[in-house]
């Protein structure tokens, strides 16, 4: 019979153990000295029943042949008193489950740490090795910003998890783990069913139909890019997360993920030659690249002056007599009176851009010109937000700033809105600013229905016109999406 192991325990005659850090399904955790070479070390302990020793054994072998860094290094391995004993290099480090309990990283540094592991785990994967239990809890990053990673083989063999994988397989396991530790990072969340890979402490991710909600979805400020390179990570096994809005593709190797994190998501690079990351592109509005810039002209100005003629926008009770309640936005404004059928003449818009200060700074600009561009059919469309109408709870609102070209005289702005229940404020100034506090709010309105018009107490003169939309239209249970299909500006 095994003697249970207490601080103070001596392992082969030379193993002191000293504190506990972790016991999972995996295996016992421990802080050690090694007392013949006077040193810290790294004790894994796990039962060495049901033929796994052996297992346990040659993977712990194989990872000492490594040779990579960010690997922590194997020191020792044999079966001690019936237990199956790990001996690894000690690294004075958090793990990464420990860290995300302050927060998530920031997305520079979700990053860099995520890419650290793929390119550790492709490297990995060039000798035949897979971790298949990869977690929070086995990414350390120590005092000085090193990566390390913990338990490769070692743990999935100790489980007895995917030890029959096949290497596509296995590598597709790896993946998963990579994109979910991305995603992790990033949200402080988990987006991994539980029975899915190793146990872990990090808080599930909330779920919509089975899927995890998108990292953008669950957190504010997630730049478009690693949200995307997360989905495709997840999706290396047939898709874990909800594929919401933009493009959605998969990843299929470590290596994958690596070369996405180094140049993102674009499908080719400088020369036409094809990344090593496959994406599946949904089918897309009318080209526009960035943040659209429409030239003025007398054309756009005749095509929103037919919009209005062809219309017949009839105005219903959307009406406010207070603005929207913005918490730390934008200043007080004075009330929308909404009019009768649209003016006949229009004021052309120059350009128009998405504003999302309090995001990642992007709100599908792509389809920005949708907004202005004569078709009530089509729209410029928010993210869609889940759990509250007002954006999520995870940011006061967006918008779109309308460049006029020069200062212009402006009676009312009119708009066509998808769905019922948008709460909207219109900002006005002659500078263009990064931030919704930059436009004075001269009308809002609250619950607006399909169409509405927003109209100053006083005729205004303004180079630039703020659209912000503080809350959105219910579009499912739960989820909540705005959209402006028109908006005409008003002499």
């Amino acid at each position: 019979m095994r003697s249970a192991l207490t601080s103070g325990s001596l392992l082969a005659g030379r193993y002191r153990l000293q504190e506990k850090l972790a016991d999972d399904a995996d295996g016992a955790q421990w802080r050690a000295v090694d007392e013949l070479l006077r040193r810290p070390v790294l004790v894994r302990c796990s039962p060495g029943d049901d033929g796994q020793a052996e297992a346990v054994i040659a993977a712990a072998r194989a990872c000492a042949a490594l040779s990579d860094r960010r690997m922590l290094r194997v020191l020792d391995a044999d079966v001690i008193d019936g237990r199956v004993v790990v001996v690894s290099e000690w690294v004075p480090a958090n793990d990464l489950a420990r860290l995300l309990e302050d927060g998530p990283l920031e997305p520079d540094e979700a990053r860099r740490v995520t890419h650290e592991v793929a390119c550790a785990l492709a490297a990995a994967a060039d000798q035949g090795l897979h971790h298949l239990r990869l977690t929070p809890e086995k990414v350390l990053r120590g005092e000085t910003g090193q990566v390390k990673i913990i338990g490769l083989g070692v743990d999935a063999a100790a489980s007895g998890a995917g030890l029959d994988a096949s290497t596509a397989t296995a590598s597709a396991v790896d993946t998963e783990a990579v994109g979910a530790l991305l995603y992790a990072a990033l949200t402080g969340r988990w987006p991994l069913p539980e029975g899915t890979g190793g146990p872990t402490s990090v808080p599930l991710a909330p779920f919509e139909a089975g899927a995890a909600r998108r990292p953008r979805q669950v957190r504010a400020g997630v730049p478009a890019d690693l949200d995307e390179i997360a989905v495709a990570a997840l999706g290396a096994r047939g898709g874990a997360v909800s594929a919401g809005h933009g493009r959605v593709g998969w990843l299929r190797s470590p290596e994958d993920v690596a070369a996405a994190l180094d140049r993102g998501l674009d499908p080719t690079d400088a020369t036409g030659t094809l990344l090593p990351v496959e994406v599946v592109v949904a089918t897309p509005p009318p080209a526009l690249s960035g943040r659209t810039r429409l030239v003025a002209g007398t054309l756009l100005g005749a095509a929103l002056a037919a919009v209005v003629a062809l219309v017949g926008w009839q105005l219903g009770a959307s009406t406010s007599t207070s603005p929207p309640a913005v918490a730390g936005s934008l200043p007080s404004a004075r009330s929308a009176t909404p009019t009768p059928p649209l003016d006949s003449s229009a004021v052309p818009v120059s350009a128009v851009e998405d504003l999302d200060p309090h995001g990642d700074g992007s709100e599908n600009p792509g389809d920005v010109a949708l907004a202005v561009d004569g078709k009530p059919s089509t729209a410029w469309r928010t993210l869609t937000y889940f759990g509250s109408p007002r954006l999520g709870q995870l940011k006061p609102g967006v918008g779109l700033v309308l460049d006029l070209g020069q200062r212009r005289r402006v009676r009312s702005v009119s708009f066509v809105l998808e769905g019922r229940g948008t709460d909207l404020a219109l900002g006005a100034a002659d500078r263009r600013s990064g931030s919704e506090t930059g436009y004075p709010v001269v009308a809002s309105v609250t619950g607006a229905g399909r169409t509405v018009t927003l109209r100053p107490e006083d005729p205004l003169l303004a180079r630039y016109l703020l659209v912000w939309l503080t809350s959105l239209p219910q579009v499912a249970p739960g989820q909540y999406r705005g959209g402006v299909a028109e908006i005409v500006v008003n002499r």
